[in-house]
C-alpha cells in the first residue's frame, strides 16, 4: 500500500463489494449485515493501539485484508468459536462458502447450504437451509452430537486446504 489514500479506497471497495454481494442474494438483512460491519469496525478501531502496528497505512492495510473475510466467516466463528478455522474450512470445502448450492442432487434428497446439510437425514426446507445463519446453527448442532466425521469433506481430509496457515 503506498498512499493513506490508496488504503483508504481499498476499505471502501471491499466494503461495498460485501455489501453488493450480501444484498443481491438476498441471505442476510442489510440492516443486520450493517450492524456487524460496525461491530468489526469498533472492534478494529480498539486493535490500532496494538504496539505490532507501527504506521498508519500498515494499519489501514490490515484492516482492508480483515474486511475481505466473508461475513459468513464471521457468522461461522460467532457459533463455532474454538473450532472457528475447521468450521470455515469444512463450509469453504462444502459450500466455497455460497450458501444457495444445492449438493448431492444424484441422492433421494439433496445437500443444502453452507455447510451442505443432507435432507435425507435433517427434515428443514430448502429455504431454511438457505438461510445462512439457520445452516449455521444447524451445522454447530450436527457437530456437537456427532462430530466433524459427519461430513465428507472432514472425513477426506479435503477441508485442509482451506486452513489458513
Amino acid at each position: 500500500m503506498k498512499t493513506k489514500e490508496e488504503a483508504y479506497l481499498k476499505i471502501i471497495l471491499v466494503t461495498f463489494s460485501i455489501l453488493i454481494w450480501n444484498w443481491n442474494i438476498n441471505q442476510i438483512k442489510v440492516q443486520d449485515f450493517a450492524d456487524r460491519i460496525s461491530s468489526t469496525t469498533v472492534s478494529v478501531n480498539l486493535q490500532k493501539k496494538d504496539s505490532s502496528i507501527s504506521g498508519e497505512a500498515e494499519f489501514l492495510e490490515r484492516i482492508a485484508v480483515e474486511a475481505e473475510q466473508s461475513p459468513y466467516e464471521t457468522v461461522i466463528c460467532e457459533v463455532f468459536k474454538n473450532e472457528c478455522d475447521i468450521a470455515v474450512a469444512v463450509a469453504k470445502a462444502e459450500s466455497n462458502l455460497n450458501p444457495e448450492v444445492i449438493g448431492d442432487r444424484h441422492l433421494a434428497k439433496p445437500s443444502i447450504g453452507l455447510f451442505q446439510i443432507n435432507q435425507i437425514w435433517h427434515d428443514y426446507s430448502t429455504e431454511d437451509l438457505m438461510n445462512p445463519e439457520f445452516n449455521i446453527k444447524i451445522a454447530k448442532q450436527i457437530r456437537d452430537s456427532g462430530g466433524w466425521e459427519r461430513w465428507t469433506t472432514y472425513r477426506t481430509g479435503a477441508y485442509l486446504n482451506f486452513l489458513e496457515s
